[in-house]
């Protein structure tokens, strides 16, 4: 008797601690818990979520593209320093965003007279080396000297981009 008390005493001491522990709250919408990519922002207002997406990481250079289903993309190449503000300027030939139309029409951060025209930033957030994924984001004017016309890139992020 003493002895199946003992036993019951025990497995419930087992029961009270197993359920006393409990996980830490994990937000779902947090994007730092998934490691599935997304790349998405908004062109002249109107949403862009690329299809595709990776990065570059290597001989001090970053690089990252985001491409719709519809052809569209937004690409990045900067002087990698890591995780860092990035100034897109109409001066600057090593940090440039651009934005390439379905039909090819290139519009870049660093065309145009005037600092109006073009320009903005890239924001390297996190860099897992581990896992080899970068995060960040962006927004920036871009410009196309050939007809003077603008595209404002807006609401950029980029999250878990294989490199």
């Amino acid at each position: 008797m003493m002895r199946i008390l003992a036993i019951v005493t025990s497995l419930l001491m087992l029961c009270t601690g197993l359920n006393s522990c409990q996980k830490e709250y994990e937000d779902p919408n947090d994007p730092t818990l998934t490691t599935t990519p997304d790349f998405r922002a908004k062109i002249n207002g109107v949403a862009f979520t690329a299809s595709l997406s990776h990065a570059v990481i290597a001989d001090s250079l970053v690089s990252l593209e985001g491409t719709s289903v519809d052809g569209q993309s937004i690409q990045f190449s900067v002087a990698d320093s890591g995780v860092h503000v990035y100034t897109l300027d109409i001066n600057s030939i090593s940090n440039v965003g651009s934005f390439v139309t379905a039909n090819s029409l290139v519009y870049t951060s660093n065309e145009g007279t005037i600092p109006a025209e073009s320009g903005g930033n890239l924001a390297i957030v996190t860099i897992d080396a581990a896992k080899r994924l970068v995060s960040g984001t962006f927004n920036f004017k871009a410009f196309r000297q050939q007809d003077s016309t603008q595209k404002v890139i807006t609401e950029g992020v980029f999250n878990n981009i294989s490199y």
